[in-house]
């Protein structure tokens, strides 16, 4: 008797056979999110017609999961807060064309549950609540600023025994430009526009989402269960109308679509480069500003904890001698003249190197800094950090992009091979274009 596909998936016990968890083992995880993926929100209509396309969105998968925090440039980037509204039933907040959307939307819902289309006990859909939308991700980077970086620079110079080589600013720049490094390479990334990319960033970043429900998105039980109501296809074909996506992996989230057929109509809409200049800025455009500040509070609160030392010298004739040394008070005046921009962009190519996948070679680096502050002298610091970011955007060379799923198939082909490591290969091809 031939295997039946369709029947195999209407035996399906959606809450037993997909119930995995971030805490179930990796094979069972590995084959339950396997039948979740396939099967979660298929019914048997709509496996046997490919046709049927629910306006589902896996917000894990390739540059989608960035998606509303890097732009057309694929450069990380923030949303104006300016541009922001608050939804009427809390204190949440998201751009005001998305709680337009969503407020519209809610209201055909209620119509519908008067009219009786559809009923007022089903979950979460009759009287859709805004559980949670934006979060400030500026919020998240000045405490990992904060409480990682900054909080742990007195052990890494006690530990490396680098107190008594910070005398004034100038010796405590070698220190800390070590220091950043370091942090770099256990911690994570120092720039702003580098954290925004993170794991510690989400689609919560952006200011186009909404969430419904209080759910744990670690469990595909959860998932499923939000997708068994009666009324699924009803709240998705809602959620198309109004110009958003329903996130895969966490049904309970809309997440504005910026090409969205209502997207296009708005007013204000004429493109998405357009979309974004109007409502984002790039995130590397505050990284300058933080890098100097941290510099120089740093440099503050060390001298202010540590005043002075004292050093001991065995002289010629057999004397001890010591000697007070005072740590130079360095003030803001002081330190925005002696270290203008052109200073900062150097440290700024070597902390983006650090953080990208790239690994530009000394050569590479010393050609990079010779054009940024080329740009710098004659454009402006604008142009000089659009440059630099420009460079260092490593997407395509980051496994799980799509442009590095391709070059996979492209690398096994060759005969020899060009480089032993793939992930070598990759970076090498993604660097050929951005030195030219």
């Amino acid at each position: 008797m031939p295997f039946d596909l369709e029947k195999e998936i209407a035996k399906l016990n959606k809450k037993e056979d997909m119930k995995a968890s971030n805490q179930t083992g990796a094979s069972k995880t590995f084959y339950d999110r396997a039948l979740f993926k396939n099967y979660a929100y298929s019914n048997v209509s709509a496996v046997s017609d490919p046709d049927i396309v629910l306006p589902l969105r896996d917000f894990q998968k390739y540059e989608n999961y960035m998606y509303g925090r890097i732009n057309t440039d694929f450069l990380a980037t923030v949303p104006d807060k300016g541009n922001f509204s608050p939804f009427s039933d809390t204190g949440q907040y998201a751009f005001g064309f998305v709680v337009i959307a969503f407020e519209e939307m809610k209201a055909e819902i209620t119509r519908d549950v008067a009219s009786g289309k559809i009923p007022s006990n089903i979950p979460f859909i009759p009287e859709m609540k805004v559980k949670h939308s934006f979060e400030d991700i500026n919020a998240r980077y000045n405490k990992w600023i904060e409480n990682v970086v900054k909080a742990s620079f007195p052990a890494y110079i006690k530990q490396f025994n680098k107190k008594e080589k910070i005398i004034n600013f100038k010796s405590f720049m070698v220190v800390f430009r070590e220091y950043l490094l370091s942090v770099i390479e256990d911690a994570g990334p120092i720039t702003f526009s580098s954290f925004c990319l993170q794991d510690e960033s989400s689609i919560r970043n952006s200011g186009l989402c909404v969430e419904i429900a209080d759910l744990d998105f670690s469990k595909d039980s959860n998932k499923i269960e939000f997708s068994e109501n009666p009324y699924f296809s009803y709240y998705i074909s809602m959620a198309q109308k109004y110009g958003f996506f329903v996130d895969y992996n966490a049904p309970w989230r809309f997440i504005y679509n910026v090409a969205s057929h209502r997207a296009k109509t708005q007013e204000a809409s004429s493109g998405l480069y357009t979309f974004f200049s109007n409502n984002f800025t790039v995130a590397h455009a505050q990284d300058l500003m933080i890098l100097k500040n941290l510099a120089f509070t740093t440099y503050r609160d060390f001298a202010n904890r540590f005043r002075s030392f004292t050093t001991t010298k065995v002289e010629s004739n057999g004397c001890i001698k010591k000697t007070r040394h005072r740590r130079q008070k360095y003030t803001k005046e002081e330190f925005d003249q002696d270290y203008p921009d052109r200073y900062w962009l150097g440290l700024y190519i070597d902390l983006k190197n650090a953080e990208k996948n790239l690994d530009f070679d000394r050569n590479e680096l010393e050609r990079i800094k010779k054009k940024s502050l080329e740009y710098e002298k004659h454009v402006d610091i604008v142009r000089s950090m659009g440059y630099i970011n420009k460079v260092f955007q490593d997407i395509p060379s980051v496994e799980g992009s799509f442009y590095y799923k391709l070059n996979q198939a492209h690398y096994r082909d060759q005969d020899p091979l060009p480089f032993e490591e793939f992930d070598r290969y990759i970076q090498e091809v993604v660097k050929s274009y951005k030195l030219k």
